[in-house]
């Protein structure tokens, strides 16, 4: 039996030590006869197919330290029998159909230190009794259906180091007890219904390396005790009803990577001092009501990836100083009342992806450079109030998905290099002034779903290469002087 997959002798005993059947497509309900191994330390039988419900029998096995049933189709609730398993340290029953509540006795489980039961159809509130689980050290419930408050109750779980709490449907405020977890480093409330402010204490979780509160309802300001967080790395709250300024000490936390607070209600400026934050990669505020200019300090931010500005109240001018994060792939700075030109230091950022300045007041041409950014997949700068003819060289941008010059005051031909843009599903030129033909080469663009050429003016036919592409749903062309016109195919 030693030399069976998956099964370990004891050498002393003899008898089965441990049971590991992973991913081996295992079908069937997990025998209840498994109760028998009376000297199993652990049985492992995830990533199967596995059906049925546990068996209480299994609530037996006195020595068992281990339990993961994780990623099969299991059904039924968990057991209450699994309480008395008063050797085990890893619980893990997610990724099934397990449905119920949590069952109380779990609490008995004075060795546990890791129960998660991510991904299952779980009801009900989150046991005060997991309070008593001393030697915790993950807890996470993450993709259920749980109820009610979370029980201040677990600021007792002093080795808890992640409490993961996601998308669920839990309600009432965060305890400011939470903020006794002194070993946290992952608290993750993400997509709940939780209410109230962010409670000053969570500044006490000196370990804390992730901070994500998204998609609740939680209002009040961000409290300025998360500048002390010196470990923080991910500080997210974004979609909920913060509002105040950001606080500006948040600029002391040296080894902050990830900072998403957009879809609040925040006012005020960007704090200059964010321009200490050298390791952020991402700086997401995006959808708030923040005004005054774009800090020309964020140059320092030289590992950023990520820089979103968009829906504000921003004014002033794209600062030239942007040129140095050369390792931008998002630069989204569209819908606030930005002006001037384009800086040409934005060529530059050569790993840009994403280029969206819309909806703002910026003047001056569409700049040919843009032609090097060969990364670009989306670039978006309508709703400005750019002149001049189109560069030609942009039709050299092969992994352009997305083009948007629509409602400026663009004027000349439409490129014909423009056919070039394999990649290209949705274009919009709409609005502007642009006269001349439209070119048969736009027939090339195999991959376009949308043109959008409206209220220009243009003159002649419309080419009859566009008739042909199979993945065209809408060709609006109102509002020009062509031949024959239709708003839609």
């Amino acid at each position: 039996m030693s030399e069976w997959q998956g099964v370990e002798i004891d050498v002393k005993s003899g008898r089965v030590r441990s049971l590991r059947l992973e991913a081996l497509e295992i079908s069937g309900v997990v025998p209840a006869e498994l109760s028998e191994l009376a000297g199993l330390k652990e049985l492992v039988l995830k990533a199967n197919n596995l059906t049925g419900s546990i068996p209480p029998e299994l609530g037996t096995l006195s020595e068992l330290e281990v339990l993961i049933l994780t990623n099969n189709q299991l059904t039924g609730q968990i057991p209450s029998e699994c309480g008395a398993l008063s050797e085990l340290r890893v619980l893990g029953l997610s990724g099934n159909e397990l449905t119920g509540v949590i069952p109380p006795e779990l609490g008995a489980l004075e060795k546990l230190e890791a129960l998660v039961l991510t991904g299952n159809r779980l009801t009900g509130p989150v046991p005060r009794e997991l309070s008593s689980l001393a030697r915790l050290r993950t807890l996470s419930l993450r993709s259920n259906r749980l109820t009610g408050r979370i029980p201040a109750e677990l600021d007792a779980l002093v080795e808890l180091e992640a409490l993961i709490l996601t998308d669920n449907k839990l309600s009432g405020s965060i305890p400011p007890e939470l903020g006794n977890l002194v070993s946290l480093e992952m608290l993750i409330l993400t997509d709940n219904s939780l209410t109230g402010t962010i409670p000053a204490s969570l500044g006490r979780l000196v370990n804390l390396k992730a901070l994500h509160l998204k998609g609740n309802s939680l209002t009040g300001a961000i409290p300025p005790s998360l500048g002390a967080l010196q470990s923080l790395e991910e500080l997210v709250i974004t979609n909920n009803r913060i509002a105040g300024a950001i606080p500006s000490n948040l600029g002391e936390l040296a080894s902050l990577r990830v900072l998403h607070v957009s879809g609040n209600e925040l006012a005020g400026m960007i704090p200059a001092e964010f321009g200490a934050l050298t390791k952020l990669e991402v700086l997401v505020l995006r959808s708030n009501k923040l005004v005054g200019p774009i800090p020309t300090e964020l140059r320092s931010m030289t590992h950023l990836r990520e820089l979103g500005l968009g829906n504000n109240h921003l004014e002033g001018r794209i600062p030239a100083e942007l040129g140095s994060l050369i390792h931008l792939e998002i630069l989204g700075v569209g819908h606030n009342h930005l002006s001037g030109v384009i800086p040409p230091e934005i060529g530059k950022l050569k790993k840009l992806k994403v280029l969206s300045l819309r909806a703002n007041r910026l003047s001056g041409g569409i700049p040919a450079w843009l032609a090097g950014l060969s990364e670009l997949e989306k670039l978006h700068m309508g709703f400005n109030q750019l002149r001049g003819v189109i560069p030609e060289e942009l039709g050299t941008l092969v992994n352009l998905t997305e083009l948007g010059l629509g409602k400026n005051r663009l004027t000349g031909d439409i490129p014909a290099a423009f056919g070039g843009l394999g990649s290209m599903k949705s274009m919009d030129l709409g609005f502007n002034r642009l006269s001349g033909s439209i070119p048969s080469e736009l027939g090339k663009l195999s991959n376009l779903r949308r043109l959008d050429l409206r209220s220009n003016q243009l003159t002649g036919d419309i080419p009859v290469e566009l008739m042909s592409l199979n993945n065209l749903r809408r060709l609006d062309v109102e509002g020009n002087r062509l031949n024959s016109q239709s708003q839609e195919i």
